[in-house]
């Protein structure tokens, strides 16, 4: 029988050295509230598609999300870790892509935005 080994999960994509989108999308060093913020507004909830194809969607949580995302971390040694930055932060938002849902900080969820728009705004361009 064959032997099954998992390869390490790293964030460069394979045979190019290029950076994955995700990463490329989301800068840690970049300013938030760049030139970029008043060429590109941020409105929730955001939808990103690409030549007909879904890519993403953005949303605020509800009221009723936040209180159960604060009831479930409450009292409990785990903080909330932004799956984009992965850093201890209050996560706001939830970003959808294909079946998988994440649950992000205000950062990245603007940051994320206006990078999207940006892309956009070149191939439009």
């Amino acid at each position: 029988m064959a032997e099954v080994s998992r390869a390490p999960v790293t964030r460069v994509v394979r045979g190019t050295g290029a950076e994955g989108m995700g990463e490329h999308a989301i800068r840690l060093h970049e300013p938030i509230h760049s030139p970029d913020t008043l060429r590109y507004p941020v409105e929730f909830p955001f939808e990103w598609c690409h030549k007909g194809i879904f890519i993403a969607k953005l949303e605020k949580l509800s009221e009723e999300e936040l209180g159960e995302l604060a009831e479930k971390n409450n009292g409990t040694k785990n903080n909330s870790i932004c799956a984009l930055c992965g850093e201890s932060k209050e996560l706001e938002y939830r970003k959808e892509s294909g079946n998988v849902s994440h649950l992000i900080c205000e950062d990245c969820a603007v940051r994320y935005v206006q990078k999207a728009l940006a892309l956009q705004s070149r191939e439009t361009g």
